[in-house]
């Protein structure tokens, strides 16, 4: 069994802290969840690819989301739609360093109301097609 940190405030808020709280909890089990989207909302001007960079060798799962680059914000819509994270070259950097682990499709997109199954589905198909033009399923 793996534990996944989540990319939060706190213990998981930047580079540096997950790698301080892996070193700090000292166990083989002990890994983060880098979120791609979230990491850039929670830092501001920070860059997610040298954060994610630095963090690989503590990755136990990446989770793909994307975000329109505003601090503080939970926005986070399908794949390609924020605009801030740059998808091919985090598939770079995750075989750069021989990531095997899984990567997750995560969006939360504002909206007043509850999805339909329908939107859901064009949102999926969209996070999908983003990853396939960025060389996802090569």
């Amino acid at each position: 069994m793996t534990l996944a940190l989540d990319t939060l405030p706190g213990l998981c808020q930047d580079a540096r802290a997950m790698i301080e709280t892996c070193g700090e909890l000292d166990h083989r089990a002990v890994k983060i969840c880098f979120d791609t989207g979230r990491y850039l909302a929670l830092g501001g001007d920070v860059s997610g690819e040298i954060a994610l960079l630095r963090a690989a060798g503590h990755l136990a799962v990446v989770r793909l989301t994307d975000t329109a680059g505003a601090a503080g914000e939970a926005y986070f819509p399908p794949l390609g739609s924020g605009g801030c994270v740059d998808f091919a070259r985090t598939l770079e950097i995750l075989n750069g360093v021989n990531f095997a682990g899984p990567c997750l499709i995560d969006f939360s997109p504002r909206q007043r109301r509850a999805a339909s199954l329908e939107q859901h589905q064009v949102w999926i198909n969209e996070s999908v097609d983003q990853l396939r033009s960025c060389g996802w399923f090569d």
